[in-house]
């Protein structure tokens, strides 16, 4: 069968020759005139039935012309209309759809028709140039054109990305779409005063999203200024007319001003295509919209967090009011729309918008608009967040809300579905992340002794600020697990970062180990989202050949960047590095700061975590008594307190108070603007205060004595936790004397 194929491909040639005199004469065939003559060789495996005989002929005889309509015309005086073939094979599948139409077209090119075969060959044959094309699972397309009395080449329809998703590599090497080959037919084409060279159509999308035709996945995609020649589900449809695109990339009449005209674009058309080449993610499509959902997730509770502890902390009757700060503070110290104007209303209207958009960015509002409108939804969201956190003073001093604030302003160049990943954004993410772990492992070598003696994590599990339902099992762990969970740690953070700049799959290795590491710090605490935003960062660095077995029916879209895309990510790149100077600065200093914004827009900032590790863990407690001989405590949500209670998972939820509190039993300064407020808060009953802890022991009404006692906190062995079934043991210390509210205040 397979003969019986190359021979009718061989006559289809044959006839082309001998339309050009077998000399490279000019074209005689009736209806062609000047213009362009083209035909697809199509080889592809075994084939199977004949094809219909009077197609074939016609085909074969060199007269076949796709009219206006898409119908088949032969040479002579056109054929008849309304007859439909379709042709499938054993394992060829699609072999070919033609369609016959009217009379009165001008001749115009035949569009190119496919078959997936069992290798996808092509085979040489005839006085002509040959180009093969693999694409997805070995389809052969060869395309040659006759112009004038010379044969051109054009390059292949898939750019030369289609490499990374080709199912069968064998066969010639892609060749740059943007340009002809180089072949005798080109160069002495250039000889002709009067024939001016486009560069052919480069399919600009390679779907990633499979299609099934005929049982085989094939990759579609869209041809530029030929509506789906890319794309084999659509390959059969009926050329445009050659008088408007020419499929070979040469304009028929190579002295007119559509010719020109057609060069200028083409070259423009070759230019953007090489600008792609570089900037465009081959291994990022599915990266970047997994980093762009969980993103979307961690901005959803951070808006949350902030709306519902708004009333209480920030609010005019809080313990530290935002309109006392903004008084205090001007817009250039702290950028935001709260300076423009004020309310609570409008706190929690921004807050709650916040979190709407959000919710609409996990569910897919950025991949359904268009770029600009979805970049403008990541630039909303970052601002939103930036005006909360500029105003939020000490609630908002955490590392995780610069972390945030950085990661949320690079997403904005991420773009998304319309176009390619930028590698350059997807680079600026892995730096993000290389500061984030290799800041956190300096600071660690640079600060407390026991990270260098492997003996830190010997305390750290009990004495961490926000102990999570695992805690107590991972501090009751054997020592030696300690030391190594340690070194590990340092590898970690040391080590496998600089991989991250490696080609993948090396970064791709690192990411994953970062992602382990980063899920057993989620199971030992409460850490907010500075795992969670950790892991994310790092889904941004995985290869698309890893998430898609995860990801099912996700994947490439177009292959594009438009050229003021191009220039925004590269100035953004330009400013990344040039800000990076502070944070390399910190890094190198042997005075290294941890968690330190440059800058009031929270971008490029040094991270680290814990270059300090308490040995002891003190709780400072709040109690309340009407006679002031009964005491009955207030429990927070998540911090320690009644020694029963197990410790709550509630990362990547922030309780801003609860954190605070633990700092605030370290040092009583870190509690002197806002522990006092809340005491009088609570003997007023001021239900928003109330609202920020777990339980109220008075059920609404107000005690007459408040105070705070400080308690060392242990976890109780494995036998104290059998026999009594408590988690923690404590002693006491007063924290705060007695106080009681006096001439209402």
């Amino acid at each position: 069968m397979t003969a019986e194929v190359t021979g009718f491909v061989g006559g289809v040639v044959s006839g082309l020759e001998q339309g050009a005199g077998g000399h490279h004469q000019p074209d005689r065939h009736r209806g062609h005139g000047s213009r362009t003559a083209a035909v697809t060789r199509v080889v592809g495996g075994r084939a199977g039935d004949a094809l219909d005989e009077q197609v074939r002929h016609q085909l074969a005889a060199g007269a076949g012309v796709t009219g206006r309509d898409g119908g088949v015309r032969d040479g002579g005086e056109g054929g008849d209309a309304g007859h439909d073939l379709s042709h499938r094979g054993e394992e060829g599948q699609i072999a070919h759809r033609v369609r016959r139409g009217s009379r009165g077209h001008p001749p115009l090119g035949l569009r190119p028709a496919a078959t997936v075969g069992d290798r996808g060959r092509v085979e040489p044959g005839g006085e002509l140039e040959q180009l093969a094309e693999q694409h997805a699972v070995g389809v052969g397309l060869q395309r040659i054109g006759v112009t004038g009395d010379r044969a051109v080449h054009r390059g292949p329809v898939l750019p030369r990305k289609a490499r990374g998703l080709a199912g069968d590599r064998r066969g010639p090497p892609l060749a740059d779409p943007t340009r002809p080959e180089r072949g005798a037919g080109v160069r002495e084409l250039r000889q002709h005063p009067r024939q001016r060279e486009v560069p052919g159509p480069a399919v600009r999308g390679l779907a990633a999203r499979q299609r099934h035709l005929g049982g085989h996945p094939v990759v579609a995609g869209e041809g530029r200024g030929q509506p789906g020649l890319g794309g084999l589900g659509r390959a059969l449809e009926p050329f445009q007319p050659m008088d408007q695109v020419d499929p070979l990339g040469v304009v028929g009449d190579p002295g007119s001003v559509q010719a020109r005209q057609a060069g200028d674009q083409g070259r423009t058309v070759g230019y953007r295509d090489r600008v792609t080449d570089w900037f465009v993610a081959e291994q990022g499509w599915l990266a970047r919209e997994l980093f762009q959902r969980a993103l979307a997730v961690v901005y959803l509770v951070a808006f949350v967090a902030a709306a519902r502890q708004y009333r209480g902390l920030l609010d005019d009757h809080g313990l530290t009011p935002v309109r006392d700060y903004l008084q205090r503070v001007s817009f250039r110290r702290s950028p935001g729309l709260f300076h423009l104007h004020h309310s609570d209303r409008f706190f929690l209207g921004v807050a709650w918008t916040g979190a709407a958009l959000s919710a609409a960015t996990i569910a897919g509002l950025t991949d359904a608009l268009p770029l600009a409108p979805a970049m403008l939804v990541w630039v909303v969201l970052w601002l939103l967040y930036l005006s909360i956190v500029n105003v939020g003073q000490t609630w908002y001093g955490f590392g995780w809300e610069s972390l945030l604030l950085e990661a949320g302003f690079l997403a904005v160049f991420l773009g998304n579905d319309s176009v390619g990943p930028p590698l350059l954004t997807l680079l600026l993410l892995r730096w993000l992340l290389f500061r984030v772990e290799f800041g956190a492992g300096l600071i660690k070598m640079r600060g407390d002794r026991c990270w260098r003696d492997l003996t830190c994590l010997d305390f750290h599990h009990e004495t961490q600020p926000m102990p999570g339902p695992f805690s107590w099992h991972f501090h009751r762990l054997p020592r030696r697990v300690h030391r190594v969970e340690t070194l590990a740690n340092h590898v970690t953070q040391l080590v496998v970062p600089f991989a991250l700049f490696l080609p993948r799959p090396v970064a791709g290795v690192a990411a994953a180990v970062m992602i382990v590491t980063q899920l057993w710090l989620v199971a030992s605490g409460n850490f907010a989202w500075l795992n969670w935003l950790t892991i994310v960062l790092a889904l941004s660095a995985l290869p698309d050949s890893w998430l898609a077995p995860l990801l099912p029916g996700s994947g490439a879209h177009d292959g594009s960047a438009p050229l003021p895309f191009v220039a925004v990510v590269a100035l953004v790149t330009i400013g990344v590095a040039v800000l990076s100077y502070w944070p390399v600065a910190n890094l190198l200093s042997s005075r290294q700061r941890m968690n330190t914004s440059f800058n009031r827009w929270h971008l490029v900032n040094a991270y680290g975590a814990f270059g300090h590790v308490t040995r002891s863990r003190y709780e400072i407690v709040l109690e309340g008594s009407r006679d002031g001989g009964t005491w009955a405590e207030y429990d927070f949500r998540g911090k320690p307190g009644d020694v029963r209670r197990r410790p709550r998972q509630f990362a990547p939820y922030h309780l801003r108070l609860d954190w605070l509190m633990w700092f605030a039993a370290i040092s009583p300064a870190y509690a002197e603007p806002w522990l006092p407020v809340l005491a009088q808060r609570l003997l007023e009953g001021d239900r928003d205060a109330l609202g920020l802890l777990r339980t109220d022991p008075f059920d609404g009404e107000p005690p007459r004595l408040v105070r705070a006692r400080l308690y060392h906190y242990e976890f109780t062995t494995r036998r104290e936790r059998r026999e009594s079934g408590s988690w923690w043991s404590r002693l006491v210390r007063e924290f705060l004397r007695a106080t009681e509210l006096r001439g209402g205040r």
